[in-house]
């Protein structure tokens, strides 16, 4: 099975935005995660589930309210949707660092 446990850099890119940010996960036996983010809109403590393949997790901002990400996970490599509040919605591709 696949898991999110470990430090991931992830590039997310939001209409004309783009940036790399750090997540460090731990992800449950239930698939259940928490952990944190460090990025562009700051640092964050990180919530969300695992299930197979199909991973979601997001946080809240100061700055830029609540973010969310929803995609898959393949090995060591995660892609998928994101939605910034403030900004709107786009794309990430994440690798295990």
């Amino acid at each position: 099975m696949d898991t999110l446990s470990g430090t991931w850099k992830v590039t997310a890119s939001v209409g004309h935005n783009k940036g790399t940010a750090t997540f460090d996960f731990l992800q449950n036996e239930d698939g259940s995660l928490r952990g944190t983010y460090t990025g562009l809109v700051g640092s964050a403590t990180v919530a969300g589930k695992a299930d197979g393949k199909r991973v979601e997790f997001s946080f809240n901002t100061e700055r830029g309210g609540r973010v969310t990400y929803l995609g898959s996970l393949v090995g060591d490599e995660m892609s998928g949707t994101c939605t910034y509040a403030a900004a709107g919605s786009g794309s990430f591709h994440g690798h295990r660092a």
